[in-house]
């Protein structure tokens, strides 16, 4: 059975926008240049990703 979200909780850490919020605002555009740049990609990590290949027997892939 899956656990119900605590409401209370998701409304501390995503609280609504006030008027004044709303006014402080700036699009996406009006954003620095360097910024929206780090905003639109992900994240470089340390770590490089390297590709493998593995063969299964037919038997292994029916299995899964």
């Amino acid at each position: 059975m899956k656990k119900r979200p605590n409401l209370n909780r998701l409304n501390n850490d995503n609280p609504e926008w006030t008027d004044a919020d709303i006014s402080n605002a700036v699009q996406f555009t009006g954003l620095p240049a360097s910024l929206q740049v780090k905003l639109r990609r992900r994240p470089k990590t340390d770590q490089l990703k390297g590709r493998i290949k593995n063969h299964f027997d037919q038997e292994v892939i029916a299995t899964f």
